[in-house]
């Protein structure tokens, strides 16, 4: 299926940048420290560390009650990209 690869390769590249997904939640999230500097000059000083993309509003938001020991840091190319590689 083309498009899970698709899915595959966008999750990998979000996981190169340190986003990780929250699989309870199907977010990925970040903390504001892992941001690229120009992104990092742009969003509001209020965020808290853990933050995510709203993709209706296209703005960073707060991501809420963040569990780090839940969230996937890595994800499998060769499978449908939902799949598990390792653990924070």
């Amino acid at each position: 299926m083309p498009f899970d690869r698709w899915q595959s390769l966008a999750a990998q590249e979000l996981a190169h940048k340190q986003w990780k997904f929250w699989e309870e939640r199907n977010l990925w999230v970040i903390e504001k420290k892992n941001l690229e500097e120009e992104v990092k000059k742009r969003i509001s000083p209020e965020l808290p560390e853990w933050i995510t993309f709203d993709h209706h509003k296209w703005e960073y938001v707060p991501a809420p009650n963040i569990d780090p020991s839940k969230l996937v840091s890595r994800m499998s190319v060769e499978g449908s990209g939902a799949e598990q590689a390792g653990n924070v």
